[in-house]
């Protein structure tokens, strides 16, 4: 069987690296009592460079196309400008900061979560957004 072009390319093992991510959280589980069906999926929104894909998801042919996260960094936007503790600030400059980063990575995170529970398959599931990782021109 020949293998199959990535179309939304962030790097070259990001379908083994979202097949290892699957077993582990899956064994994670069963370690804990817990027999479930995880699925893991990889969200890259571009940070850097150009190209033909500003959002890519792995697996691209599975049920969460990246069309679904089309505006999810607007709303991200949106609500980090709307929390409540926006006018806040801390005297020491690097945990201020530290902090702003971190709302901004909480509404980004639940943004994409939300996004991907309003979708035909995300009935009835729980998504959890892990902590960003920047992989070449993209933040996954």
């Amino acid at each position: 069987m020949a293998p199959q072009e990535i179309q939304e390319f962030m790097w070259g093992f990001q379908p083994h690296f979202r097949i290892e991510a699957r077993h582990f959280v899956n064994d994670a589980l069963l370690r804990i009592g817990l027999p479930a069906a995880p699925e893991v999926i990889l969200v890259g929104f571009r940070e850097s460079g150009q190209g033909p894909n500003p959002i890519c998801v792995e697996p691209e042919r599975g049920n969460y196309p990246s069309k679904l996260l089309v505006g999810a960094m607007d709303a991200a936007d949106e609500a980090f400008e709307e929390r409540p503790d926006r006018n806040m600030i801390t005297s020491d400059a690097r945990l201020h900061e530290r902090r702003t980063r971190a709302s901004l990575e909480n509404a980004r995170r639940r943004a994409i979560e939300s996004a991907l529970e309003r979708s035909p398959h995300g009935r009835d599931r729980y998504f959890f957004a892990g902590r960003p990782a920047r992989v070449a021109e993209y933040r996954v």
